[in-house]
């Protein structure tokens, strides 16, 4: 079974590909595009925590939230202890 920190940092990675995408042109992979998924249950949450370990020093929460329409995933990341080079990291 996969740790809470693996799949964290696999929302994460998601979340970020997803946000660096352009508004205006829409990327796809050579597959096309992802089928939009609609018909989720509304209201339903999941939150991964990441803690500090011996190896990094990064910690957090990966929120991942049904819209109130019922089509796609929200996220929401917060993630504090990011190195101060190496980024593009934003505050």
């Amino acid at each position: 079974m996969l740790s809470s920190m693996k799949i964290a940092a696999a929302i994460a990675a998601l979340a970020t590909a997803v946000v660096a995408q352009s508004d205006t042109t829409p990327v796809t992979g050579k597959n096309g595009d992802a089928t939009i998924q609609s018909h989720n249950p509304a209201g339903v949450a999941y939150i991964a925590s990441l803690t500090p370990t011996s190896k990094s020093n990064i910690s957090g929460n990966v929120l991942a939230l049904t819209s109130s329409d019922m089509v796609g995933v929200n996220f929401q990341i917060a993630l504090t202890g990011l190195p101060s080079e190496g980024g593009p990291f934003r505050k």
